[in-house]
């Protein structure tokens, strides 16, 4: 199973520069090692089985929220602080996991161009002015152009 997970996870991006209004992108390997790091501490349920039996991590988000959920715990005095390590990997997750968020808005705005959706209706169904809507476009229009070369894209979800 691939899902957005995977995006900038095979994509190299080793010292690229930070995407337009974005925070830099860590190394894949980075990625890798914060997934394999959170997983064999937060995996829980099925998450935990398919570590142990595939060693296949824990999607990201579940990784950010269970950092989260020990913190919210913690602060209810039902645990410890999560470590700085935690915390640390899961900032790297969520990094990722923005970058791919910007590259699958990218990709949207392009297919509703493509689709004939004018900027006006496509600020109406973001709920932003007509300004705002094209200064997003042009914020992540660059991304298109960065993974002109990549191979075909993973689509969240995708199976």
């Amino acid at each position: 199973m691939t899902g957005i997970n995977d995006d900038l996870g095979s994509r190299d991006t080793a010292g690229r520069d930070a995407p337009p209004g974005g925070p830099p992108v860590s190394a894949p390997e980075e990625v890798r090692a914060a997934r394999v790091y959170l997983t064999s501490r937060h995996a829980t349920g099925l998450d935990e089985l398919l570590w142990e039996a595939r060693k296949r991590p824990m999607p990201d988000g579940a990784a950010v929220n269970a950092v989260i959920a020990a913190s919210g715990q913690a602060r209810r005095g039902a645990g410890d602080a999560p470590p700085p390590m935690d915390v640390a990997a899961a900032l790297v997750l969520l990094s990722a996991l923005r970058s791919n968020l910007d590259l699958a808005e990218a990709r949207l705005l392009d297919t509703a161009q493509v689709s004939g959706i004018g900027i006006e209706q496509l600020a109406a169904i973001l709920g932003v002015s007509v300004e705002e809507a094209e200064e997003r476009r042009g914020r992540l229009e660059p991304l298109l152009d960065e993974c002109a070369a990549l191979p075909s894209p993973r689509l969240i979800g995708q199976v």
